[in-house]
């Protein structure tokens, strides 16, 4: 499976602000993501571990927690309250919703007017380093995970190459 991610942004190069302010993620983004819940097979989340200087010193490497939501349909909403909150504003990639629903991603790319990116390099994307191993563990053949940086802009999708491609508008 060659994997892929598709950056979605409503950056705006002649626009003095930078950006639209579209899609607008409690109204737009996480709306649809409430819509389709039950299509999202996992939520997962990570966090950053901070280390004591003694394991800095030994592994050179930032160490990640990795927290297992479940179906997104099966949270109560305070999880739920949570998860959003991490994934506005907190918009650091570290809530991701995996999904094997097309339709869902289909329309969450129309959410956005400005082309998407796709690329094979991950390490391209937006998305820490940390989190892409999460990512990698995540995707199954056929399934998709969703990630959102600060009110949702950027997006990432993830996914494999063809599926993406077929997904981007004309």
């Amino acid at each position: 499976m060659t994997v892929a991610f598709m950056e979605l942004s409503s950056f705006d190069d002649s626009n003095p602000q930078g950006y639209d302010d579209e899609p607008d993620f409690d109204g737009a983004i996480w709306a649809l993501l409430l819509a389709r819940r039950s299509s999202i097979g996992r939520v997962v989340s990570w966090s950053a571990v901070k280390p004591s200087l003694l394991e800095k010193f030994r592994n050179h490497v930032a160490a990640i927690e990795v927290q297992e939501h479940g179906q997104m349909r099966s949270l109560a909403d305070p999880a739920l309250a949570s998860l959003r909150e991490r994934s506005s504003w907190g918009g650091d990639f570290s809530v991701l919703f995996v999904t094997s629903d097309a339709a869902l991603v289909r329309e969450l790319i129309r959410l956005y007017r400005r082309p998407p990116r796709i690329s094979q390099d991950l390490t391209a994307s937006r998305v820490p380093s940390a989190a892409l191993e999460v990512v990698q563990r995540s995707l199954a053949p056929g399934s998709f995970v969703l990630t959102f940086g600060h009110d949702g802009d950027p997006t990432c999708i993830f996914g494999e190459n063809t599926a993406l491609v077929s997904l981007a508008p004309p």
